[in-house]
């Protein structure tokens, strides 16, 4: 079985949230993210039926090279209402291979300026 790397993140709430990443292979080589697409989304608990926030190569997520960056809007990060939540990133490879990047928690920061 594939050991899924783990990142646990902090979205302050009601601000704009970007999380940038590279794609590499083993040797430090930036691997070709042509035609491949990207999806991340936050639940309460994994087992949660609605997300609490989505981004996708289609809304939120720009590849160029093999960097990546994912920007969650203030408007969508202003609606959380939870302390802490889950999240993934898979990668849709132009072959239709679909493989998970990366998971971990993610603690929501209040914010006290309203």
């Amino acid at each position: 079985m594939l050991d899924i790397p783990t990142y646990d993140i902090t979205i302050p709430v009601g601000v704009t949230f970007s999380l940038r990443f590279t794609i590499e292979d083993e040797k430090g080589m930036a691997i070709d993210l042509t035609g491949a697409t990207f999806a991340m989304q936050v639940r309460s608990t994994f087992a949660s039926q609605n997300a609490l926030l989505s981004a996708s190569t289609a809304s939120g997520i720009v590849v160029a090279a093999n960097v990546v960056t994912v920007t969650l809007s203030a408007s969508a990060t202003g609606e959380i209402t939870d302390d802490t939540g889950v999240y993934d990133l898979f990668l849709t490879w132009s072959t239709g291979r679909v493989d998970k990047l990366f998971k971990g928690k993610v603690t929501f920061e209040p914010r006290a300026t309203r």
